[in-house]
């Protein structure tokens, strides 16, 4: 639900979470992340893979987005969308890796 050029964590955090282990480290896109087991995460580009869509669980997702997709996934509420104008939908065309 939203992502950051670079990390805007705090020294500390990074340092904790082992950020400063990536091979991009801090200087990567950060995306804010909500998960299906009902947590929040804040990962690295380099961590996250391309899956399918498909719906998720989560209680804050109607605070981001208004509908969901299918080969879409979750499209942005307009307060989302104003945030990251030049953020667009793309349909999926398979390529996530499996593991």
């Amino acid at each position: 639900h939203g992502w950051d050029p670079a990390c805007t964590a705090s020294k500390s955090w990074i340092s904790q979470m082992g950020v400063d282990k990536l091979e991009d480290k801090d200087t990567q896109p950060f995306y804010n992340v909500l998960v299906a087991d009902g947590s929040n995460r804040y990962a690295a580009q380099e961590n996250l893979l391309p899956i399918e869509p498909e719906p998720v669980s989560h209680p804050e997702v109607g605070r981001y987005f208004e509908s969901y997709q299918a080969r879409v996934g979750y499209l942005p509420n307009q307060e989302l969308a104003k945030l990251y104008p030049d953020d667009r939908q793309v349909l999926w065309q398979g390529g996530g890796q499996e593991g």
